[in-house]
């Protein structure tokens, strides 16, 4: 229940913030003030700043559809650095503001939400966290002009080379090998199977998990190797043939909670028992929170876990500071979109403080090239071995008791 208020906060907040940013500027429904009016008020009584006008930032999040549960922690986090900002000045002396708009769950809607960000003048946009939503805006980003965190992990983002992108979280072309190492060195995987879904993303992936496991020295054989759509619910007949194929254990490439769900349920229903490892999705509280019982014993190469409180683990300051603040906030843990909005907020920040303005596209894009941020989901900076690809690190998590507990930090750069 905690986490169903938190989550409607964040949407409460997300359409007063909509309603604010159109229009006369004003937020409000008959018979009393909206969240995001009540937040806006205690932030200003707290600081007692005083602002020179407002810079308002555009973002695209599912608000509707089947990924509003994440979309609404994305947009949690972007509102806690909002309100971590304004409390301390906001940005060049002005109030930061959102504008999200709802990417739905269809490509069209998605540029169509973009579109209309860039025609109300956002100097910079916080993108989807799908990649073939991010694929499908760059035509537009290129020919405005207008920076924008892209938040999918497709690597043919980056390899667009569209200079007003960048890309914030671990690529598919990294986190494959590293997937790659896992199997084989901490869960003994010397003939595993594979299962992916046939998402461009996910397929990037797997060909790099394979690739690396035959440099290793184990490569996997075709026959152990399977697709399924984005859209499949029925595992049944794969989930036998890899139970009957004598593998020493599943790597699975996942791009959505409920394709993830429905798989990890029909496995513990058919009596797995052999070691399990998923991609960053894995990870996510959502499918964890659905899959229940059979979430647990994955091991996960993932972005984020919110269960980095209480742990030996050598992590950043930033990140625990934001997990702290995160529950005190929403009365819930973190997800992994909380983090990503979390970090793409202040990275626009810090991109307008090195350029000197809070409206000018063009000099916060030039200054997006000098970053040097920790944040709390990563490390950021430009790197020569790719293309606007800034993350430095990733976490091998294990779920055990309904929490995905991190093992040790990955630094593959």
């Amino acid at each position: 229940m905690r986490k169903e208020a938190a989550l409607f906060l964040s949407m409460a907040l997300t359409v007063g913030m909509m309603s604010g940013c159109a229009g006369n500027g004003t937020a409000g429904t008959s018979g009393g003030s909206t969240v995001a009016q009540q937040m806006e008020e205690e932030t200003a009584q707290s600081s007692n700043t005083s602002f020179d006008g407002t810079v308002v930032l555009g973002a695209t999040a599912p608000l509707t559809g089947p990924n509003q549960l994440t979309g609404g922690y994305y947009v949690n986090g972007m509102n806690q650095a909002v309100n971590e900002i304004n409390a301390a000045g906001g940005i060049l002396g002005k109030e930061l503001v959102l504008d999200v708009q709802d990417e739905g769950t269809d490509q069209s809607i998605a540029i169509n939400a973009t579109i209309k960000l860039i025609e109300s003048g956002v100097p910079a946009i916080i993108g989807s966290y799908f990649s073939t939503n991010c694929m499908a805006v760059l035509p537009e980003i290129e020919k405005n002009r207008v920076p924008y965190f892209a938040n999918g992990s497709n690597p043919d983002i980056s390899a667009s080379k569209n200079p007003y992108v960048w890309q914030i979280r671990v690529t598919d072309d990294f986190t494959g090998p590293i997937m790659a190492d896992v199997a084989l060195n901490e869960l003994n995987m010397k003939n595993p199977a594979v299962l992916y879904t046939t998402a461009s993303s996910t397929t990037i992936q797997k060909d790099n998990f394979v690739k690396a496991m035959e440099e290793k020295g184990n490569p996997v054989s075709e026959n152990n190797i399977y697709g399924a759509p984005e859209n499949e619910s029925n595992f049944s007949s794969i989930i036998n043939q890899i139970l009957g194929s004598g593998v020493d254990g599943l790597v699975v490439m996942g791009v959505s909670e409920a394709w993830d769900v429905a798989l990890a349920q029909q496995l513990q229903s058919a009596g797995c028992d052999i070691p399990l490892m998923g991609s960053s999705s894995f990870a996510s509280a959502p499918f964890i929170e659905v899959a229940k019982d059979a979430a647990n014993g994955w091991y996960t190469v993932a972005d984020w876990s919110p269960n980095i409180l209480g742990q030996d683990l050598d992590v950043p300051e930033r990140a625990v500071t934001f997990e702290e603040d995160y529950e005190k906030l929403y009365d819930a843990k973190s997800a992994m979109q909380s983090a990503w909005g979390y970090d793409c907020v202040y990275l626009f920040k810090e991109a307008c403080e090195r350029a000197g303005t809070t409206e000018d596209r063009e000099k916060i894009n030039e200054a997006m090239g000098s970053t040097d941020l920790q944040g709390a989901n990563n490390y950021y900076r430009i790197y020569e071995d790719s293309y606007h690809v800034m993350s430095t690190y990733i976490m091998l998590c294990e779920t055990t008791g309904g929490e995905a507990v991190p093992v040790r930090i990955v630094n593959f750069r």
